[in-house]
């Protein structure tokens, strides 16, 4: 069966490279993107074709994710302007709201050298609390 006029049929692993790519999960990635996580789960492993423009979708996402790599090395730079030997620690959470900053911070801080994500990992610390 063909997909339907302007959707895109077996380009699910692509999808999943994208997300990959950026480092969130299928939740995080589908609220990037504007979607609903179920439908890109069925996207990824092809039980469902990609509609008209998620693609165009992604790329934006990604250029908002590339664009935000490079203002947050730029701010390592500028923040070891007097020590160009250190490396600035940038804190992180776990929080699942802020995925999107820690893969920034993290995607920025292998591609330069000049970060260290410190996680402030509170999040799964208060859940492992109400459940014991």
């Amino acid at each position: 069966m063909s997909p339907r006029p302007g959707w895109v049929a077996g380009k699910g692993e692509l999808l999943r490279a994208y997300r990959k790519y950026v480092g969130l999960s299928l939740r995080g990635f589908a609220v990037q993107c504007g979607i609903k996580e179920k439908s890109l789960l069925d996207m990824e492993v092809g039980r469902r074709d990609i509609p008209e423009g998620v693609f165009d979708t992604v790329e934006s996402v990604m250029e908002r994710f590339d664009a935000e790599v490079e203002q947050t090395i730029a701010q390592a730079e500028q923040m070891l302007e007097d020590n160009p030997e250190g490396v600035v620690e940038f804190r992180v959470t776990d929080e699942p709201d802020e995925d999107w900053v820690r893969a920034v911070i993290g995607r920025a801080a292998v591609t330069s050298g000049l970060i260290v994500p410190i996680l402030d990992g509170t999040y799964h610390a208060r859940r492992e609390d109400r459940a014991g």
